[in-house]
């Protein structure tokens, strides 16, 4: 990660009196902010902060993951690595479907297509996440 300090030169930089990236957060009113860069299948992380955060600080992505999640979808369709006709339930473990489901869902999943959760139209919903219990996180894995 030998670009982290010229990446906190260049955060510092956008205000004319600060000298490190957290300075400029704690003028923004901005606790922390986190970034991850993946470079050919590396992934290196930082977290710049005003308070005790460190690289292994996990932080809800929310929304800004979305892109991410999509562009990683369709390289994988391309690559013939998945289908975004089949059903969720050939990728997903049952712990995993398990999270996506509420009462009454739990019929749908078999006819759930990656396609669908891309275009929101698979009828399951979440109305808010209050974040992961600390022990023990869901596997990425499937």
């Amino acid at each position: 990660m030998d670009f982290i300090p010229d990446l906190e030169k260049i955060i510092a930089f956008q205000n004319t009196n600060c000298s490190f990236a957290a300075e400029v957060l704690a003028t923004l009113g901005t606790p922390a902010a986190s970034i991850a860069i993946l470079d050919k299948g590396t992934i290196s992380s930082h977290c710049f902060t005003t308070q005790n955060g460190d690289g292994n600080t996990l932080f809800q992505a929310c929304s800004i993951s979305k892109p991410m999640a999509a562009t990683a979808t369709f390289r994988a369709v391309q690559a013939g690595k998945l289908s975004l006709t089949a059903p969720i339930t050939n990728y997903l473990s049952s712990e995993q479907l398990r999270l996506m489901t509420f009462p009454g869902t739990e019929n749908i999943l078999p006819n759930v297509t990656l396609e669908m959760l891309l275009s929101h139209t698979s009828g399951l919903a979440v109305t808010g996440f209050s974040g992961y219990a600390k022990d023990p996180l869901p596997s990425i894995r499937c």
